[in-house]
């Protein structure tokens, strides 16, 4: 149960850095970020790190995160895996409340819970959870 609070705990961490973005302050921000990531996935998600801080910085704008909802969905004992379901609810500088879904694998690595994998669930994975 420790665990899982601690794989909870370090990916709460990376979504008020992923989610409280603001294109006046981004230095920093990626390799912030990045030390989230398990070293065995850095290279296939350091392009959704830095497509999400381009996009806040050629829009002149910022992200907030405003609540997010865990579910365990999944561990492995003998992966020492956790997956959560998160849905994130966060504002933009549009004046959008934006709620997606996501799922995030951990690994226990070097001392600390990483992420292995992010997968965006979409727009349908909400309407099919709301029927």
């Amino acid at each position: 149960m420790k665990d899982m609070q601690n794989a909870k705990k370090s990916l709460e961490g990376f979504l008020k850095l992923y989610f409280n973005q603001n294109h006046k302050n981004t230095d920093g921000v990626k390799d912030n970020l990045l030390s989230y990531i398990s070293n065995d996935s850095k290279e296939n998600l350091t392009p959704t790190i830095d497509k999400s801080i381009n996009e806040v910085k050629e829009q002149e704008g910022f992200l907030e995160l405003k609540d997010t909802n865990f579910r365990l969905i999944d561990y492995k004992s003998y992966e020492n895996t956790y997956a959560f379901m998160v849905d994130v609810i966060y504002n933009t500088s549009n004046n959008e409340t934006i709620r997606v879904p996501y799922e995030y694998s951990l690994n226990y690595e070097e001392g600390s819970w990483k992420i292995k994998q992010i997968r965006k669930m979409g727009y349908n994975f909400i309407a099919s959870q709301n029927k």
